[in-house]
């Protein structure tokens, strides 16, 4: 097994010409991650790089969210929805301390043009999609018990609700589980290696250039199949082997995040915007409520996203429309961030909002083999596919040692009870919000990070007053999860960018001494990277324009 450190990447760098890949990975996405981890345990040889961090595109700026997508249903789009239930269903079961099932709460106000009788319907044909296997049941409320459950929730006109199960998940943090999952069973995993061309033989892609971002130098990587799972930078990477065709729709999705004492739900809200019926949600998760998301077409450069102020005040208003005693504003911002959909460019000119989040696969004649569109929920089944096409392009002798797919089984190593584990953690002495970030956060082995802190001097402290973090997290970060940078752990690890007020920014200075300490940073070194760490929160997580 290849350690996953930084120290181990630097080690394999210039081993890569003379290590023998059945499959190279380009993207540390969620799909990527999930090829990775299936091709892995198939057991073929598979190395995986990505430009930047794990994760740091679409699959750090979700909403959060797993859920089989209600709002298909209204499309007819049956297939992805049933999808999309059976794979939530999964990985509830294989990903307890990381997808949380949630209650959600749909209203029915009498403007709205499907009646209690239809939404009934409606559940009960999303519940049957999904096997009759969903967390649990859901219940139709009747309007005082919906503002018993949501008690800010706009009364006027308000029928009822339709109460349901769908789940939340820390995006990041499923990425780099599916990675270190396949690091463990020998893959290699490479953060700042960037794809800049590719090898061939008789026209055939053989192999890719790649470069490190870190020292600058190049190096090549050989194998049969090229798998290409960039998300937004699907096509800069198909134009690296020859022009494409414009594939893509991308689609920008705004998220702000409030304290949750400014809204009282207790339970998550699926709402329609009275003022253009899209659906939106209003997400409680801890000391905090994630708002989301818009839906706007983008066509800007995917390395550099900016939130404007208009998309911030759409959500705002959005909220203050369904939620109009609680008159929230500018002031109430926690944090703001904003991803790109890698959505399929439709034949015919459609919304935004009503682009299909199905996925589509293509083969150029190089034989390089490229995804794009598809949704967090579905990532799975998407990678399954992709590993099957590429155990096409290896050799017959080869193909017949490989083993099935096997990723219906267990993701966690060893199933745990959150609530009995958080429970252990706290008799221990623990905060109630560090113990249950421990093992959401970590799951099985977060017994052997609380541990490492206990070894770091000051390891047990929070990165910063009121956080659930500790700093001891940024050393295992480091030596465990191959972070590089400030923002690698503040923004990805911990995700102190979005949850926590001052979005981190008063701790990197001791999460960069910690580093400096473990990755031998000059003092010089050091302030640069606390400073990037800022500047990236000024750039990419705050609004800009009037």
């Amino acid at each position: 097994m290849i350690p996953f450190s930084p120290r181990s990447r630097s080690e394999v760098l210039p081993r890569l010409g003379q290590m023998p890949f059945d499959l190279i990975v380009i993207g540390g996405g969620i799909t990527g991650a999930g090829v990775f981890r299936d091709a892995t345990l198939r057991r073929m040889n598979v190395l995986l790089v990505e430009k930047n961090d794990f994760a740091s595109g679409t699959s750090s700026k979700s909403s959060k969210l797993i859920h089989g997508g209600l709002r298909y249903l209204k499309e007819y789009d049956f297939g992805l929805t049933r999808e999309s239930c059976l794979e939530r269903n999964l990985l509830i079961k294989q990903n307890p301390h990381l997808v949380e099932p949630i209650p959600f709460v749909y209203p029915i106000y009498r403007r709205d043009k499907e009646g209690p009788a239809m939404v009934k319907a409606g559940m009960w044909l999303y519940e049957a999609l999904g096997g009759f296997h969903n967390y649990q049941r859901h219940r139709m409320l009747s309007r005082d018990e919906t503002l018993e459950l949501i008690p800010d929730l706009d009364p006027e006109g308000l029928r009822g609700a339709a109460h349901y199960y769908d789940a939340a998940v820390d995006d990041a943090r499923l990425t780099l589980e599916n990675i270190k999952c396949g690091v463990r069973e020998g893959g290699v995993a490479l953060n700042y290696v960037a794809a800049i061309g590719f090898t061939r033989e008789k026209d055939r892609i053989s192999g890719v250039l790649l470069r490190d971002m870190v020292s600058w130098k190049t190096f090549e990587a050989r194998a049969p199949a090229v798998v290409n799972a960039t998300g937004v930078w699907v096509n800069a990477v198909r134009n690296l082997d020859s022009p494409a065709e414009r594939t893509l729709s991308p689609t920008k999705g705004v998220h702000i995040v409030v304290p949750s004492t400014r809204i009282r739900q207790h339970a998550t809200l699926a709402f329609r915007n009275p003022a253009d019926d899209r659906q939106l949600f209003s997400i409680p998760r801890g000391e905090m409520t994630l708002i989301g998301t818009t839906d706007t077409f983008f066509n800007g450069d995917a390395d550099s996203i900016e939130t404007l102020w208009d998309d911030v005040d759409y959500l705002l208003d959005a909220a203050n429309r369904v939620f109009p005693g609680c008159g929230l504003n500018r002031d109430d911002l926690v944090s703001v961030f904003a991803g790109i959909r890698p959505l399929i460019a439709p034949k015919q000119e459609a919304d935004a909002g009503a682009i299909s989040r199905e996925h589509e696969v293509f083969e150029d004649p190089s034989g390089l083999i490229s995804i794009a569109g598809g949704k967090l929920t579905t990532y799975r089944l998407m990678a399954r596919e992709l590993v099957d096409l590429a155990t096409t392009r290896l050799p017959a002798s080869r193909r017949r040692r490989l083993g099935p797919c096997v990723t219906e089984r267990s993701l966690a190593r060893r199933l745990l009870d959150v609530e009995a584990e958080t429970g252990d953690f706290i008799d221990q002495g623990h905060p109630e919000p560090v113990a249950r970030h421990l093992v959401t956060t970590y799951g099985s082995d977060a017994r052997a990070v609380l541990a490492l802190c206990g070894e770091v001097p000051g390891g047990i402290e929070p990165i910063e007053p009121g956080a659930p973090f500790l700093k001891g997290e940024v050393v295992h970060a480091v030596r465990h999860e191959c972070a590089l940078s400030v923002t690698d752990v503040l923004m990805r690890r911990l995700r102190a960018a979005i949850w926590l007020p001052g979005q981190g920014i008063e701790a990197a200075g001791p999460v960069s001494r910690l580093m400096a300490a473990e990755l031998g940073w000059t003092e010089d070194e050091r302030a640069a990277q606390a400073e990037r760490y800022a500047e990236e929160i000024r750039k990419f997580y705050r609004p800009v324009g009037r």
